[in-house]
C-alpha cells in the first residue's frame, strides 16, 4: 500500500499525543460531537464555538496520525524537519536544505519493504507549504497531495504581506517552534536512549529566525537590512527563491483546503490557477470560513463537506 508523508516542525510528540487523545475509543468522538453541539453565540466568547466545532470536522487528524488511512492499509509516516522536535540540525524555514530533506524523506518512504511504491503527502500549514514546494520538484513515486492551508510565497503571504511586517504572527511562530524544538524525544528517554547530538544542535542554536525577526522590527529601512534577513527581500537571492513555489511545476492530483479569513488566503483561493499544471479534474478546492486555526469549523456536519 502507500505509503502517507507529513513534514513538520511542530515535533512528533505533539502528532503521538494528538493521535492518542483523538482516537480514544468510545470517548474522543462523543466528546467531539458534544463540544460541536454546543452554541455560544451572543456570547462574549462566542469566537471560541469555532474551536469547540473544530475536532467535529476532522481537520485536526492533519496534525496527526489518520487512524481510517491506517485500518485502511496505509503506513503514515512523520517526520520532524531538520532541526525541529527530535530531529539534529539547524532548522532551515523551508530552505533549500529542508527542501532537499523532504525529497529524501519521500525517497526513503518508496523503498521501505511495506511501500509499494507510490507516495502521498498529507498536511496542515507548514506541512502543506512543504507538500507543495515536494510535489513542484516532481519526485519519483508522489501521487497526490493533500495540503491545508498551503501557501505558495511565504514572503508575500506572511512575512511582509501587503508590503508590511507581518510581526505579530511572526513572533509566536517562531516562539512555538523554537519552544517545541527543545522538548526531548520522551519514547527513545523512556527507552533508555539520548542524543547528544541533538542536545548539542539545540545549545548552539537555540533561537533560529529570531535575530533576523528582530532586524526586521528594527531596522528602519529595507536598504540597512543585512544577512539573511537582506536576502528574504531580494527576489533574486537563493533563498528567496526558496521561499517561493511555482506551483504550475506540480501535476499530481491535489485536494486543497482553505479558508476565506485564512492568514495564507492570498494562495489559496487562487490555488485552482495556481495548480495549472493539474488537470481540472485532478484537483480540488474547498475554502472554510474559518480562520488559520479554525480552517475546518464548519465541516462535518449534513451537507458539508
Amino acid at each position: 500500500m502507500p505509503v502517507i508523508v507529513s513534514m513538520t516542525p511542530y515535533s512528533k510528540l505533539v502528532t503521538m499525543i494528538a493521535a492518542v487523545g483523538g482516537n480514544i475509543p468510545g470517548i474522543s468522538r462523543p466528546l467531539f460531537n458534544l463540544l460541536g453541539s454546543i452554541s455560544l453565540h451572543g456570547t462574549p466568547i462566542s469566537g471560541t464555538e469555532r474551536l469547540l466545532k473544530l475536532a467535529k470536522g476532522g481537520i485536526p487528524s492533519l496534525f496527526s496520525v489518520d487512524p481510517q488511512l491506517v485500518r485502511s492499509g496505509y503506513t503514515q509516516v512523520v517526520v520532524d524537519v531538520r532541526g525541529t522536535g527530535a530531529s539534529q540540525g539547524v532548522w532551515d524555514v523551508f530552505g533549500p536544505r529542508e527542501q532537499k530533506d523532504t525529497l529524501e524523506v519521500l525517497k526513503w518512504a518508496r523503498t521501505r519493504s511495506y511501500s509499494d511504491g507510490d507516495l502521498g503527502m498529507s498536511g496542515y500549514s507548514y506541512s502543506a507549504i512543504n507538500q507543495l514546494q515536494a510535489a513542484s520538484e516532481r519526485p519519483k513515486g508522489l501521487k497526490a497531495i493533500f495540503p491545508a492551508a498551503p501557501m505558495t510565497d511565504i514572503v508575500a503571504d506572511v512575512v511582509a504581506p501587503g508590503s508590511g511586517y507581518g510581526a505579530g504572527f511572526l513572533a509566536l511562530w517562531l516562539f512555538l517552534v523554537n519552544s517545541t524544538k527543545v522538548v526531548p524525544d520522551l519514547p527513545r528517554l523512556l527507552r533508555g536512549q539520548f542524543d547528544p547530538k541533538w542536545l548539542a544542535d539545540r545549545i548552539n542554536h537555540p533561537i533560529v529566525f529570531v535575530p533576523e525577526y528582530l532586524q526586521g522590527l528594527t531596522t528602519p529601512s529595507v536598504g540597512d537590512l543585512r544577512g539573511r534577513t537582506k536576502e528574504i527581500v531580494q527576489l533574486q537571492s537563493r533563498y528567496r527563491k526558496a521561499l517561493t513555489t511555482d506551483a504550475a511545476r506540480v501535476q499530481v492530483p491535489t485536494f486543497v483546503l482553505g479558508g476565506w479569513q485564512d492568514l495564507f488566503t492570498n494562495m489559496e483561493w487562487r490555488a485552482l490557477d495556481q495548480l495549472s499544471g493539474v488537470p481540472a479534474d485532478r484537483k480540488k478546492l474547498v475554502m472554510s470560513t474559518g480562520q488559520h486555526v479554525t480552517n475546518g469549523w464548519d465541516m462535518g456536519s449534513r451537507n458539508e463537506p
